[in-house]
């Protein structure tokens, strides 16, 4: 039987790229500096309750963990969910949630961690967990279901790239929100391990409806979580569980994977549905379709919504015109996108970003931006925006670059974010301040001076200290 420690491969993808631009050399200047939104997922040493307003129940995310909508104290429009484990995660859970950093996965924000309980802070999404979805309209039109299992394909694509297998999908696991379109965010990363292609799993883990066969019987790989939006798919559309029973009677039925198609709710979906959930349901995890062949599959591609070409534009051209003055302003506006704005600001370039990203991988290349703007552009873009160097646009850079600072660069937002920087409330920012909110894996290299020169950016008369005014200031003229 094969233990976390043992499947954690020593990189994955991404981890190899970052780590190479990694300086082993004490930096000395603010403009080498790296910033990535990794780095804002660490232990931190406070007490939660002084960090957030512990207010009403939330959600129930499981039978070990609960989550609670909290906001900030002191910033109330800076809205967390803090996801309570009852035992603390084991390292790979963090090191996977350090990962994440796509449009259809929720973001990890800091965490609070003691021998016997964990807290996390999630992103706040606006949404309804999807099994209650679904049972409030009974069964979801086949168009919105597309969409939804399209954007789950795209994520667990990105995971399975990068490694990590969830091995436990649940529509409780789902947050959807319908606006212009169907916008979901997936969470649960509860039972997430590194996997790679070629491994088998034989760790147990818990049984639900949503279960893939080779789970029940221990052995088991990446595949599993396909069968999971199998199983979802399969729910939306007909609105029942596709393998019901007790805990004596469900492990035989799942494995049995008897599929039926014959309740009224199935009379209006297509053959072609039909036929996409036979391929995610294939009992052989060997001819189960795999998420990267999923979301190019005839059905999915059928409903994927068309990309307004002026909004897209408008994206790229925001992102062509990104060319912050100095490196302080560059951390504050990353700082605003990823963790004041909300991702249901941003939902419509989300499916932006999907579209741009030909491969389905999660990122964007030069190649595929090329392919529909001048090179010349592209190269500024990369240049400006690939702030790990990994010759890539993860989507926080995406975001940095295509949010309008004209929209959402406001007195409000940079308040907001100055009043969250500022860690001791004294009413100042300074360069402790910075290195408590801007915690880069190499800051033990980085000379004490760079972060002084970061607060002079700021406020060259008053030397170790940013007021808020002296943040409005350095915000307002960014291009």
């Amino acid at each position: 039987m094969e233990t976390d420690a043992v499947m954690e491969p020593t990189r994955t993808p991404f981890q190899k790229e970052i780590n190479t631009i990694r300086n082993p050399f004490m930096l000395d200047t603010p403009d080498h500096l790296i910033i990535q939104r990794s780095d804002f997922i660490y232990k931190s040493n406070k007490d939660f309750t002084r960090v957030y307003h512990m207010k009403a129940r939330f959600l129930d995310v499981d039978h070990v963990c609960d989550a609670f909508k909290v906001a900030r104290i002191g910033c109330e429009n800076v809205l967390r969910v803090l996801v309570a484990h009852k035992n603390p995660p084991n390292q790979s859970y963090y090191s996977i949630r350090k990962l994440v950093d796509h449009p259809f996965l929720v973001k990890s924000y800091e965490y609070y961690e003691d021998s016997y309980q964990a807290f996390i802070a999630d992103e706040y999404f606006q949404g309804q967990n999807l099994y209650n979805y679904v049972v409030d309209k009974i069964s979801i039109p086949e168009e919105e279901a597309a969409q939804i299992a399209r954007q789950l394909l795209y994520a667990v694509n990105f995971l399975h790239q990068n490694y990590i297998c969830l091995r436990g999908i649940v529509p409780g696991h789902v947050m959807v929100k319908h606006d212009k379109h169907t916008s979901i965010k997936l969470t649960g990363f509860k039972n997430a391990c590194f996997c790679a292609y070629t491994t088998t799993l034989e760790e147990a883990c818990p049984i639900n409806n949503f279960t893939a066969p080779e789970v029940v019987e221990a052995k088991y790989n990446t595949k599993c979580d396909v069968w999971s939006i199998g199983a979802i798919l399969y729910f939306m559309l007909g609105g029942e569980l596709p393998f019901d029973g007790n805990e004596d009677t469900l492990p035989e039925r799942i494995l049995s994977a008897k599929l039926s198609f014959f309740n009224r709710e199935w009379e209006d979906v297509s053959l072609e549905a039909k036929e996409f959930v036979m391929k995610l349901l294939n009992p052989d995890p060997k001819k189960r379709i795999p998420a990267d062949e999923a979301l190019i599959d005839h059905w999915i591609l059928k409903y994927k919504p068309k990309i307004d070409q002026a909004e897209m534009d408008e994206a790229f051209m925001n992102m062509a015109k990104y060319e912050p003055k100095n490196k302080l302003q560059e951390m504050i506006w990353f700082y605003i996108t990823d963790s004041i704005i909300s991702s249901n600001e941003t939902a419509e370039l989300a499916l932006i970003f999907e579209a741009l990203d030909v491969g389905n991988n999660g990122r964007l290349s030069k190649i595929e931006l090329v392919n529909k703007y001048p090179e010349d552009a592209v190269d500024h873009i990369m240049s400006h925006l690939d702030l790990n160097k990994s010759g890539y646009l993860e989507y926080s850079e995406f975001l940095m670059g295509a949010l309008s600072r004209k929209r959402y660069l406001t007195p409000e937002r940079i308040i907001e974010a100055f009043k969250m920087i500022d860690n001791n409330k004294d009413g100042y920012i300074t360069f402790s301040d910075l290195k408590m909110t801007f915690r880069p894996a190499e800051r033990s290299l980085i000379k004490e001076k760079v972060w002084e020169e970061l607060v002079m950016q700021a406020n060259p008369r008053e030397y170790f200290k940013i007021s808020a005014d002296d943040l409005i200031n350095l915000m307002k003229d960014m291009p």
